[in-house]
């Protein structure tokens, strides 16, 4: 057996099945990462929800804390005029 034959027969003794192997197992991740994609779990995406929307209460929030300081003081009331 000259050196020709022995690698052709290495070649498909061993990288053949390997290929094969190989071609199979990629098969099945990227039909697994198809099926799981890319996307986020529930309880990420509330979280990034709840994130996004606290950023945007903030200055509201704060705008509202300053209006509420910025007005008078209520004094109680002695008589209503809806009861008279």
């Amino acid at each position: 057996m000259n050196f020709w034959e022995f690698l052709t027969v290495a070649l498909v003794a061993f990288a053949l099945p390997l290929g094969i192997i190989k071609l199979v197992l990629d098969y099945r991740r990227a039909k697994l990462e198809a099926r799981q994609g890319p996307s986020l779990s529930a309880r990420e995406l509330q979280q990034l929800v709840r994130q996004a929307v606290e950023e945007a209460q903030a200055p509201l929030l704060q705008r509202l804390e300053q209006q509420l300081r910025a007005l008078p003081e209520e004094r109680p009331s002695t008589s209503t005029p809806s009861s008279e």
